[in-house]
Parts: structure tokens; sequence; C-alpha cells
């Protein structure tokens, strides 16, 4: 006589596969990709943002010049955005970083509950061979 066979069907599926229904999915490999793709990105958004600091530092202050008639006029209404730009490239590795390091929590938790369904399964299919309760 053998041990009975688990039930794998997968609830909230019609056919047992592993998409669909109530069930989440994840693929770790493309969550790695993922998180190699966020790192180099704010590697990437990092050099970026040096060279467009760097580059607006080279440029003066007023590169449009000063004079009352135009390069004034001009400076009234570009300075800000300019300056609202360079922000905006400088903070946008640390964002960056942060959906990787997001990402990598991420697979933390999904890898540590997958680690814990397999134990689980381990448990009660040896549970089911031997028909011992003590697990």
């Amino acid at each position: 006589m053998s041990a009975p066979q688990p039930h794998l069907h997968i609830p909230g599926t019609n056919d047992g596969s592993i998409s669909g229904g109530d069930v989440l999915t994840v693929d770790l490999v493309m969550l790695q990709r993922a998180i190699t793709a966020a790192d180099e990105a704010a590697a990437a958004a990092g050099s970026l943002a040096d060279t467009l600091t760097s580059r607006v530092h080279a440029s003066g202050p007023a590169p449009w010049g000063d004079d009352p008639a135009l390069g004034q006029t001009f400076g009234s209404v570009f300075a800000e955005p300019r300056e609202i730009l360079v922000q905006a490239v400088q903070g946008m590795p640390q964002v960056l970083r942060n959906i990787a390091d997001n990402l990598a929590a991420m697979d933390r938790s999904y890898r540590g509950a997958e680690e814990a369904a397999i134990a689980a399964a381990q448990s009660v299919s040896g549970y089911a061979k031997t028909g011992s309760r003590e697990w």
C-alpha cells in the first residue's frame, strides 16, 4: 500500500495552473533583473546628475546675460525652472536606489515565503508518508 498523493489543484483556478484566480505568482528571476536594472539606472542617473550640475555651474549664474532689456527679463523667468530641473535630476539617483532597495526587500520576502511553503509542504508530505503527527 502506498501513501496517498496530495491534491495539487490550486484554489481559484479552473485548471490547477499557477496563473489567475486568487493566486500570486512571482517570477524571482525577473524580479532580480528588475533590481539589477534599477541599480544600473541609479548609477546612470548619478552620472547624468553630476554632468548636468557641472555644466550648469560652468555656464555661470546668468548665461543669458544681464542686460536689463533681455537678459534680466529672461533670467527672472528661466532661473527658477533651471534650478528645479537641476534639483530633480540630482534627486533621481536616490529615487532609483529606493526602488531597487524596495524590490530587493520584496525579493527577500517572496523567497522567505517560498521557503516556508516548501517546508510546510515537506512537513505535510512527511506526515502523509509516515502517518505520524510529530511535525
